[in-house]
């Protein structure tokens, strides 16, 4: 069942960044800013992962430690 899934969703990755290359080439082709959405993903996950890691330090330093916690 996990290999239907896995298959669909690699076709549907490729599928997807090919047509986003061919929509970028397009719209350089007649002088329109083209942007790369299938990018954008990932470059959100890339920024936001340092946050994320700055923010469960500073949310452990700050809590307090009691019974339950020790557990």
């Amino acid at each position: 069942m996990w290999g239907i899934f896995v298959a669909f969703s690699a076709v549907f990755l490729v599928l997807t960044i090919v047509n986003d290359v061919n929509t970028y080439r397009a719209a350089v082709a007649v002088g329109k800013l083209g942007v790369l959405n299938f990018a954008l993903g990932p470059a959100l996950v890339v920024i936001g992962v340092p946050i994320y890691f700055f923010d469960r330090r500073k949310a452990a330093a700050v809590a307090p430690v009691t019974d339950a916690t020790r557990r």
